[in-house]
């Protein structure tokens, strides 16, 4: 059997295109206002920023209590 490989640079360039053509035909087929996709995607950014900066909290704020762990010893 015959394996074709896509190396991940050419993978996500090809996810990122069948992204961006289901969004365009979902603004397409549903008539779905390009302002309202362009609020949904200002929408999943900004809770992707504030899960990302809870995540960095949360891992400096597990890494300060181990380091006073280790100190109260």
């Amino acid at each position: 059997m015959i394996k074709f490989r896509i190396r991940s640079r050419a993978r996500l360039w090809l996810n990122l295109a069948a992204s961006a053509a289901f969004i365009a035909l979902a603004i397409y087929g549903w008539e779905l206002p390009v302002e309202t996709a362009i609020v949904f995607l200002v929408i999943c950014v900004v809770f992707l920023v504030a899960i990302i900066a809870l995540g960095m909290a949360a891992g400096w704020l597990l890494r300060r209590l181990r380091k006073e762990d280790k100190t109260g010893d």
